[in-house]
């Protein structure tokens, strides 16, 4: 564990807030902790332990919403407070394609030219505009 180095900055990727209050995750809560660590969904969770986790990442206030904050107290946070404000967006994966692109076919090995796609702008030229109202 000596080689973790704790962070000052808050731990949500992307945050680039420098001054708020920030709290530790909460390790006494297990699953508020893994909450956190999967809202959160920093990429270097994954090869942590949850005390190096607990030692080293800290999530700034800015993350929390009104209800989740307790005024006057040290803590500031309710008990089982989760982050939901100000998240990263995650990326869509979209699925593999099952067939390589622009593969001969094994069948077509001797020259002959591939099946042609449609014409896209053939296909446009029929759409009925009757119903388009921006048309004059």
């Amino acid at each position: 564990m000596d080689n973790v180095v704790r962070r000052r900055r808050c731990a949500v990727p992307g945050c680039e807030d420098r001054v708020s209050v920030r709290h530790r995750f909460p390790i006494n809560d297990e699953k508020t902790f893994n909450s956190w660590v999967l809202i959160v969904d920093h990429p270097h969770f994954s090869h942590l332990t949850p005390r190096e986790i607990y030692n080293s990442y800290l999530v700034c206030h800015r993350h929390f919403s009104e209800d989740s904050i307790v005024v006057g107290t040290k803590r500031g946070l309710k008990v089982g407070a989760i982050p939901t404000l100000f998240l990263p967006t995650k990326p869509v994966k979209t699925k593999p394609e099952t067939e390589p692109r622009n593969q001969p076919n094994e069948d077509n090995r001797d020259g002959e030219a591939e099946e042609e796609k449609p014409n896209i702008a053939a296909l446009v030229s029929h759409i009925i505009l009757d119903h388009n109202y921006c048309l004059p």
